[in-house]
């Protein structure tokens, strides 16, 4: 859970970025979907909460499995292991970046094994990625404009998990570059890939900048099983 002696920490690391509600946000999805691999691009306040995410999830599925303790069903889950990492790319180029001291943060949290933090651009490094990694189930992408978003979604989205993987983009609502980046995928969406993929945005309406994300869900390959009749 987001305990206070977390929230103290991560209040040292806000750096004006305007994540302050994604932050938890990230957190509550992680939670939610217990993704394996998770890529961050753009470090700062949100890589520890993407950490902590994974950290409680880990401690809860360790809990689960050692009890035998599944109030709502043993699913296909529990036939593989979970252990999250989080691949977290930054190059230190924004002038106002908060990412260097993310990994003593996170050493302070012990959250430092859930990361693999490299000090590299984006671009290209896909090349780079070890398999065993890959797909990604969960991307968090805050990194740029318009150009930067175009070149992450042409190089990364085929590894991006086709089974429910999701891809979230910071700040793409109020200003016009990524304004026209969304439209893109609405028109890809409506037109030749309308199965493969879910489209959701959502607004900060309090906020001119740093206001919204839009997030991408892979459904290409998504298995929906039938566990019950009834809700």
């Amino acid at each position: 859970m987001l305990d206070p002696k977390f929230m103290q920490v991560v209040s040292q690391m806000e750096g004006g970025f305007g994540t302050e509600n994604v932050g938890p946000l990230l957190y509550t999805l992680i939670k939610f979907c217990r993704p394996k691999s998770v890529l961050e691009v753009g470090a700062g306040y949100s890589t520890l909460f993407i950490l902590k995410a994974l950290k409680d999830n880990l401690d809860g599925d360790q809990m689960e499995r050692a009890q035998g303790d599944f109030p709502y069903g043993s699913t296909e889950y529990y036939n593989t292991s979970y252990e999250p990492i989080l691949t977290s790319l930054d190059d230190f180029s924004h002038p106002r970046s908060v990412a260097k001291p993310i990994y003593k943060f996170a050493l302070f949290l012990e959250l430092e094994k859930f990361i693999a933090f490299k000090d590299a651009d984006f671009r290209g490094f896909s090349k780079q990625i070890e398999p065993g990694i890959l797909p990604f189930d969960f991307v968090w992408f805050d990194c740029g404009g318009l150009r930067e978003y175009e070149d992450f979604i042409d190089e990364y989205w085929k590894l991006i998990n086709p089974d429910g993987g999701i891809i979230v983009l910071h700040s793409t609502q109020t200003n016009l570059d990524l304004q026209l980046f969304v439209q893109t995928i609405k028109l890809r969406q409506a037109t030749s890939e309308f199965l493969n993929f879910e489209l959701l945005s959502l607004l900060e309406p309090h906020k001119q900048i740093q206001n919204s994300v839009t997030m991408i869900r892979m459904t290409s390959k998504v298995k929906n099983p039938l566990y019950t009749i009834h809700p």
